[in-house]
């Protein structure tokens, strides 16, 4: 049986008029007392953009030691996150004089760091059309 062209075609139509999947990803992010302090994350899509370049980032204002982030709309897929607390607000995660970061950080699934940062498979979490709750510690 061979299939016809013509439906092939209206299967691709309507393949093409079908909604995209997404989800809502909300971080509870436990961090030290911060006043005048932000929240960053960055949402990465795949392994080779890992800690390079984010898909999605969101930025909140800290507070007191448990901030909630939420990101609606995220398209259906695998994805990791970096969290950081820009103690001074300067956009960026300060190091100190050895390289080492000053500034409290954290990443999804509570990944570690381990003689370099962590590996995209430990950080990785699936969204889908339903809403994920994930925790992130700050260090």
């Amino acid at each position: 049986m061979t299939t016809s062209p013509v439906w092939l075609i209206t299967l691709a139509f309507f393949a093409a008029l079908s909604p995209i999947r997404s989800g809502t990803v909300q971080f509870e992010v436990h961090h030290p007392a911060a006043s005048n302090a932000d929240i960053r994350i960055a949402l990465y899509d795949s392994k080779t953009t890992w800690l390079e370049e984010p898909a999605h980032t969101a930025i909140a204002a800290a507070t007191d030691t448990l901030t909630i982030v939420r990101f609606a709309d995220v398209p259906a897929g695998i994805f990791g996150a970096a969290v950081y607390l820009d103690e001074n607000r300067n956009g960026k995660l300060d190091r100190n004089l050895v390289g080492w970061f000053k500034e409290p950080f954290g990443f999804s699934r509570e990944a570690r760091v381990r003689l370099g940062p962590p590996k995209w498979d430990d950080a990785i979490f699936e969204v889908n059309d339903e809403e994920i709750v994930l925790e992130v510690t700050l260090d």
